[in-house]
């Protein structure tokens, strides 16, 4: 297995036919440039969530709106975030990686500067959907383009050097985000959300080319054909682990600002560098999913991850029920949580297109539909309580865990090949 260190993502070698579909205009990208854009094009969701936290709360006077207003427009990228994966599968696999990346790059673009322009809450709601439809369709694009370049084994590591990456993102987010918000307001962080999208879009429009070997699919599958996919124990195995999983930690990053800001008096700086933990967690798990994957297989490392992921949503519960109003009870467990999360997110994601590499955009983009819907409506749930009590997050981190647990654990489940 190749060096854990995330530089290492940028010096990994790929086989000459891997490089040669990676062609636009008879230039090849390198390794190096391939794993940058990776790397910018699965950031644009940690950049449009970790900047914009730190100053979620001052949308409220911002716009004029309440509390629960201020969530929706975190739940609204969510939601049109999952919904788009199902837009955008389909013309994936038909029409080629890199169209589908470039309008989705352009939509996140336009949406930026539309948040940047308007002060009405309406349009602000709808330039967050937009934002949540064109992180879809990089997503969508970027994982299929693993699946056509890379094995599984080595999708999983590729996966896990980008997370790396994307946990540097995700540590300087709130720390630069509290502090642009301190320096120039909540326009400063919507610039510099606007100003990673303008880097993802310039890069992949110049240096990024087409890496499905055949376009021009059917637009459409049979029912059955659809049945079949979902039916797929591989497929509904991996994707329900990284649902379960994911639900929890973004209830947590939806209700958090609240119980350590608003009930616990926490500075938006201190919130920044509770976040900016979180992400070292973040990447700490990404490095030892490699290392666990190497040493132990697949399902031993997700059935590990299984049980951190377990412990962490069952002692959040335990902590709040028994009454302790404390950061470091909600920190701590949060710690085990996301560091279970970090591997389910890595292995997952890598496994749910194995079976179907002729509509690896339609598998993952099917996957991320019932990864992201789930979660926004867990958030809208969430939004109308979370103001008065640590609890509904707390429980439904808990019950996220209990999930996740049950799916790693099921003996028999997720066959590969």
């Amino acid at each position: 297995m190749r060096s854990s260190d995330p530089a290492a993502g940028c010096r990994i070698r790929m086989s000459p036919a891997a490089l040669s579909i990676a062609i636009r205009s008879g230039r090849a990208a390198s390794p190096a440039v391939l794993m940058t854009a990776i790397v910018l094009m699965l950031g644009l969701h940690p950049t449009a969530m970790y900047l914009y936290l730190p100053a979620l709360p001052a949308l409220q006077a911002t716009l004029g709106i309440d509390a629960a207003q201020a969530q929706h427009t975190l739940a609204a990228a969510v939601a049109s975030f999952g919904i788009g994966q199902w837009l955008w599968g389909m013309p994936t696999d038909r029409w080629g990686r890199r169209p589908v990346l470039l309008a989705g790059l352009a939509m996140f673009l336009l949406a930026s500067i539309g948040l940047m322009s308007t002060r009405e809450y309406g349009l602000f709601l709808a330039c967050r959907a937009a934002q949540g439809l064109g992180v879809a369709a990089a997503g969508v694009a970027c994982r299929a383009m693993l699946r056509d370049l890379h094995a599984l084994n080595d999708r999983v590591h590729h996966l896990s050097v980008a997370f790396s990456w994307l946990g540097v993102i995700s540590l300087l987010g709130p720390p630069v985000g509290a502090w642009l918000y301190a320096q120039a307001g909540v326009q400063a962080t919507l610039a510099a959300i606007t100003a990673f999208g303008a880097a993802a879009l310039l890069l992949v429009g110049a240096k990024i080319g087409e890496t499905l070997p055949s376009v021009g699919l059917p637009t459409a599958w049979p029912p059955g054909a659809w049945r079949a996919m979902l039916r797929h124990p591989s497929f509904r195995h991996y994707t329900g682990l990284t649902a379960s999983s994911y639900v929890g930690h973004y209830l947590f990053l939806a209700g958090s600002s609240y119980a350590l800001i608003v009930r616990l008096g926490m500075s938006p700086q201190r919130y920044a560098l509770v976040l900016a933990g979180g992400s070292l967690v973040h990447m700490a798990g990404t490095f030892v999913c490699r290392r666990w994957l190497h040493r132990l297989g697949l399902r031993a490392t997700l059935a590990r991850a299984a049980a951190l992921t377990l412990g962490g949503g069952a002692a959040m519960t335990l902590l709040v029920l028994l009454g302790v109003h404390a950061a470091w009870a909600i920190i701590a467990p949060q710690c085990f949580y996301v560091f279970g999360h970090a591997i389910h997110q890595s292995c997952g994601q890598a496994a749910v297109s194995e079976h179907f590499p002729e509509r690896a955009g339609t598998a993952s983009a099917l996957s991320g539909v019932l990864l992201a819907v789930p979660a926004a409506l867990a958030g809208w749930l969430l939004a109308a309580s979370m103001e008065h009590s640590d609890l509904p997050m707390a429980a439904s981190m808990g019950l996220c865990g209990l999930a996740t647990a049950w799916i790693a654990w099921r003996p028999g489940q997720g066959p590969l090949p």
